[in-house]
């Protein structure tokens, strides 16, 4: 099955000037084929070159976020990671707050309610799965939804998370869409909490 052509829109500029500008718009029945962080227009203007060889600049116009729904506590101490994280997760409509190692994990537990956890097993001070512990033991996020990001993909490491209480668990280097399916399908199953 061949997915529907995204319309096209062709503008040029007032007379004189050579001005043509392109707008490619992605309708909502393709963007499910796509890239949430593609969809929106894709603007093509000829009057702006990069460079003598005469790139074009091109200018992703993205559609207003959406106001959050949800809150998720991301718990990772690598930072590129830490940020793609976050935005991924503020693409689906989640308020994202960060902590890079156990003890700055605890005080946002402390602080807050929260809809989802996602965390790295690898902690600089502390054991991923002592932090999955203490939140099922603790009355407040006993019940939140703990999705485990590691690179430790032995079953062995897989059962040790399940034991301690892990709601989901994906192996990095994980596939984007894989993540989307475990956030919406966690986040689902447990209503909004309220901080």
């Amino acid at each position: 099955m061949r997915p529907h052509v995204p319309p096209i829109t062709l503008a040029r500029s007032e007379p004189g000037r050579r001005l043509i500008r392109a707008t490619f718009a992605y309708p909502r029945a393709t963007e499910k084929l796509l890239d949430p962080s593609l969809a929106g227009t894709l603007t093509v203007d000829s009057a702006r070159r990069t460079s003598n060889r005469g790139a074009y600049v091109r200018r992703m116009e993205k559609q207003p976020p959406k106001a959050p729904t949800f809150t998720a506590l991301v718990i990772e101490d690598y930072r590129p990671e830490r940020l793609l994280l976050k935005r991924r997760l503020q693409q689906l409509s989640f308020q994202v707050l960060e902590a890079a190692d156990g003890r700055s994990a605890m005080r946002h537990l402390t602080d807050g309610g929260f809809d989802l956890i996602c965390l790295d097993l690898m902690l600089p001070d502390m054991s991923g799965l002592q932090i999955c512990e203490s939140i099922r033991r603790s009355p407040r996020h006993g019940k939140v939804p703990i999705l485990v990001l590691s690179a430790r993909a032995l079953p062995e490491d897989r059962a040790h998370a399940e034991q301690a209480g892990v709601s989901a668990y994906l192996v990095k280097p994980f596939n984007w869409a894989d993540f989307d399916v475990e956030v919406r399908r966690l986040v689902g199953a447990a209503s909004p909490q309220t901080p």
